[in-house]
């Protein structure tokens, strides 16, 4: 009985998370087509094949759905972290996180949202209330591993703040450039940079 329940869940969570992505990716969609300006909830939520009820389940206005954060996904990274080696740097651990093997989907997550705010500066606000949510709960996870205390102790937040302004800066180039390097060798040399930088030295 237990275990059916716990599928259940499972299924229900699962569902949840598809319909999440579906209105993410039709919103985007049709922001392409339309603009910002030109699109309405209802032309998402019929797209999506939901209600505008089902839509404000979800999402608060039609740019929180372009910009399309789930929380549920920055506080999965972040119990990611806490359980990566005990002996990893801060920096090391987010880099990781990352650049996880075979599977680049945050970094690509955050690319889109950068260039969607790019082409639609409108978004900014949404978009760094995403990221505001990312700082926090990494910095927190941070903090764990550091083994202090986030509210007395600044070098997790500027641990973390200087990783996401480091990804975000050297994406923003990079797709402004001509793109003649590749954007992971970029960030690689981002990170390189900011663990010679040993952020998390000892306070004192």
């Amino acid at each position: 009985m237990i275990g059916t329940r716990t599928g259940e869940l499972g299924l229900r969570e699962q569902k949840k998370r598809d319909t999440f992505m579906r209105v993410v990716a039709e919103a985007r969609s049709l922001v392409d087509q339309h603009g910002l300006d030109g699109v309405t909830v209802e032309q998402i939520a019929t797209a999506s094949g939901i209600s505008s009820r089902t839509f404000f389940n979800y999402f608060s206005c039609k740019e929180e759905a372009v910009i399309g954060s789930d929380p549920r996904i920055s506080d999965e990274a972040a119990e990611e972290l806490r359980r990566r080696p005990a002996g990893e740097s801060p920096v090391a651990a987010l880099r990781a996180l990352l650049f996880r093997e075979g599977d680049d989907s945050m970094l690509q997550r955050w690319g889109l949202r950068i260039e969607l705010v790019r082409r639609h500066p409108e978004l900014l606000p949404r978009h760094l209330v995403a990221f505001d949510r990312v700082n926090r709960v990494f910095t927190e996870a941070i903090a764990e591993r550091m083994g202090v205390d986030a509210a007395r102790d600044p070098r997790p937040a500027i641990v973390v703040s200087a990783v996401i302004a480091a990804v975000r800066s050297t994406v923003t180039w990079w797709q402004q450039s001509d793109r003649s390097t590749e954007l992971v060798d970029e960030l690689n040399a981002a990170f390189a940079l900011l663990e010679s930088m040993e952020l998390e030295m000892p306070r004192g």
